[in-house]
């Protein structure tokens, strides 16, 4: 079969996905919380349980308006002296403004690092043994989702993530900005193309917050309850509402994985149909080499989202399919 997506970037992604790259996340969003109650603010105000986590651990969340309707998701990472929540890119202003309104008498400041830093996502099977001969850091045996260390490598200063919502094996790196050409010098890696981390994410089922949601969505809407929300850890900001629906079994419309059978790629916005009923509508696609066909995220209503239910696109047929399995076996 023909793949309609240019030569390099099929080398870039045959590189990173049997063996191992490195794509940067430009701009991404990195707030710091420090103080001594910090970690009780964020766990009163996020969907997953932050007091449950030690140094060196974290997990991916949402922070809810009091209507339960997003407002960020991102990762939660726990060090020694802060929290760093990592999120897509121009977030700082609206996260450090949410949380600093519930800031009362609470010993909590909040930082926007997000220009001190850049960030690599290092993707492939033999990363891991890249990072224990490079960097020294034996992250084989690390079972902990997001877990995290920090690391020094000729006097760069390290930020280690397991980064286990994307396949087949991935971490994120944390560097001082004007770090990047030395460190990948270094490591002997270039750059892999951006259109790569997308077709990654895509198969991995990632959604990111201005593309495939926004803030009228509901975090259970996104197909993340068992990564990021936790049903046990009593009150949160916004927890009665997703109790709720929890109770109801069922939200009104979620994220699905869209297969499509014909060669032509779907379009962010294109509209999804059953029998000519609108039922949803793309929010991100790609050529996947790795199905060999158009693969697309989706946010589809109930009734038409289940495993295996065909739909009809402006550009083509779909099924709906699982997100690929990416999680470390």
């Amino acid at each position: 079969m023909s793949f309609p997506v240019s030569d390099s970037f099929l080398a870039d992604y045959q590189s990173i996905t049997t063996g191992w790259g490195a794509i940067e996340l430009g701009g991404w969003t990195m707030v710091s919380i420090v103080g001594e109650d910090r970690a009780r603010l964020v766990h009163n105000m996020c969907t997953n349980d932050i007091c449950r986590l030690s140094p060196g651990e974290g997990c991916e969340t949402f922070f809810a308006d009091v209507k339960g309707k997003i407002v960020a998701h991102g990762f939660v990472l726990v060090a020694e002296d802060q929290l760093l929540f990592l999120t897509v890119p121009q977030q700082a202003s609206v996260i450090i403004k949410h949380l600093d309104r519930y800031i009362i008498r609470e010993d909590v400041q909040l930082l926007d690092n997000s220009d001190k830093y850049g960030l690599l996502v290092l993707c492939g099977t033999e990363v891991p043994f890249i990072l224990r001969d490079r960097l020294g850091v034996d992250s084989v045996g690390w079972q902990t989702p997001l877990q995290n260390t920090t690391c020094n490598f000729q006097d760069i200063e390290l930020l280690l993530v397991g980064f286990n919502a994307l396949w087949p094996e991935a971490f994120l790196l944390r560097y001082p900005q004007g770090e990047k050409e030395r460190l990948l010098s270094s490591l002997d890696q270039r750059e892999g193309a951006p259109a790569v981390w997308k077709t990654l994410r895509v198969e991995s089922g990632l959604p990111l917050l201005g593309v495939d949601f926004g803030p009228s969505n509901l975090p259970q809407e996104l197909n993340r309850d068992a990564r990021a929300i936790s049903f046990n850890k009593g009150c949160y900001l916004g927890q009665e509402t997703i109790a709720r629906i929890d109770a109801l079994g069922h939200v009104n419309q979620q994220l699905v994985s869209l297969q499509f059978s014909e060669n032509t790629l779907p379009e962010p916005g294109d509209k999804v149909f059953v029998a000519e009923k609108e039922v949803g509508k793309i929010t991100s696609a790609v050529w996947s080499p790795r199905l060999e066909a158009p693969l697309a995220l989706a946010m589809v209503r109930r009734g038409f989202n289940a495993l295996g239910s065909e739909l009809q696109c402006e550009r083509g047929r779909a099924i709906v399919i699982p997100f690929p399995a990416f999680q470390r076996s």
